[in-house]
C-alpha cells in the first residue's frame, strides 16, 4: 500500500508542476515517514511522534523541510486536519 501511495503522490506532484529535485526530496521524506509509522495508524499522535523523532535527529531547518513534504502529502490525501 505504501508504494501505491508514493506512486500516486509522485503523479500529484508532477501535476502540481513541482521541480524534479523537489519531487525526489518529497518522495524520500514521505517514504521515511511512512516507514516510521508503518506499525501505527496515520493520525495526529503518530505524526507528532514522528515530528519528535525528527527533532531529535536533525536541525530545525531540516525538520521544517521534511514537514513541508509531509504536509504536501497530507494535502494530497485530503488529511489536512492532521498537519504536523
Amino acid at each position: 500500500m505504501t508504494e501505491e501511495y508514493i506512486n500516486q503522490f509522485q503523479s500529484y506532484l508532477r501535476n502540481e508542476e513541482k521541480a524534479k529535485a523537489t519531487i525526489s526530496k518529497y518522495l524520500h521524506d514521505v517514504n521515511e515517514m511512512l516507514v516510521f509509522i508503518e506499525s501505527m495508524d496515520l493520525n495526529k499522535e503518530s505524526l507528532m511522534e514522528y515530528r519528535k523523532h525528527l527533532s531529535r535527529q536533525y536541525k530545525p531547518q531540516t525538520v521544517n523541510g521534511k514537514l513541508s513534504a509531509i504536509n504536501a502529502f497530507l494535502k494530497f490525501r485530503d488529511l489536512l486536519e492532521l498537519p504536523v
